[in-house]
C-alpha cells in the first residue's frame, strides 16, 4: 500500500468528493483564534472555510495551510512510529512531519475543486479528555462515504484530526505497520527518501 493516505479526504472535509459551491462573494476567512472548543464545530468550521476557498478560487497547494490548520501531521508522524518516535533526533523528527505533510498534500490537495452537490452528518462518538472519536458521512447524489475520525486537542486548545478510517481502512494502521519496516532497512535517511519518491510521483504530470 502506498504510504499516501486519504487522511486529507477526512480531514480536510470533502477533499475527496465535489465542495458545494459558496456564495459568490465568498472568501477564504481566517480561523478565529484559539479555534472552537467542539470537535464537531470544528469539522463545521473547516468544512465552511474549504467551501470558501475553493469558491473563491484558491487551488492546489494554496490550500495546504488552511487544510494543515486542521490535521496534526506531527501527531500523525508520532503514532506512526510509535516507540521509535522517541529515539529520533529533533531535526529528524521535524524532517519527517514536513515529509509526510508534503507527501499528502502533493497526493489530494490537486484534487479539490468546486461544484457538484454534497452534504456531510457529523455525530460525537466518544470524547475522553483531549480525545475525540466522530463518525462522518459524506453523501454526494446517490452515493454515501462513511468515515471514522479522530481528533486530538492540542495544548492551544485546538481540535484537529490525527486518524481516520475510509472504508474499514484505519490511516495508522498502515503507517505504523510500514513506517518501522522502512526504518529497519535504512533509517530515517531510507524512511525520508520513500516519501520524497512518492512525493515526486504524485508532482508528475498525469
Amino acid at each position: 500500500m502506498p504510504l499516501a493516505a486519504p487522511l486529507l479526504v477526512a480531514a480536510g472535509l470533502l477533499l475527496a468528493v465535489p465542495v458545494v459551491p459558496a456564495g459568490p462573494h465568498a472568501t477564504a476567512s481566517a480561523a478565529p483564534r484559539g479555534g472552537p472548543a467542539d470537535p464537531v464545530a470544528t469539522l463545521r468550521q473547516g468544512e465552511a472555510r474549504l467551501r470558501a476557498a475553493l469558491s473563491a478560487g484558491e487551488a492546489g497547494p494554496r490550500l495546504g495551510p488552511l487544510v494543515a490548520e486542521y490535521v496534526d501531521y506531527q501527531e500523525l508522524a508520532r503514532r506512526s512510529l510509535g516507540r521509535h518516535w522517541a529515539r529520533q533526533q529533533p531535526a529528524d523528527r521535524a524532517a519527517l512531519v514536513k515529509a509526510l505533510r508534503a507527501l499528502l498534500e502533493a497526493t489530494y490537495l490537486p484534487r479539490l475543486r468546486p461544484g457538484g452537490e454534497a452534504s456531510t452528518a457529523v455525530t460525537l462518538a466518544r470524547q475522553a479528555g483531549a480525545d475525540a472519536e466522530l463518525r462522518v458521512t459524506v453523501t454526494s447524489g446517490q452515493a454515501q462515504v462513511p468515515l471514522e475520525l479522530r481528533m486530538a486537542r492540542g495544548r492551544d486548545g485546538r481540535w484537529r484530526v490525527s486518524d481516520a478510517t475510509v472504508a474499514g481502512l484505519a490511516i495508522l494502521e498502515g503507517y505504523q505497520e510500514q513506517f518501522p519496516q522502512l526504518l529497519a532497512l535504512g533509517g530515517m535517511k531510507r524512511l525520508l527518501a520513500q516519501l520524497e519518491a512518492e512525493r515526486q510521483a504524485q508532482a508528475r504530470p498525469r
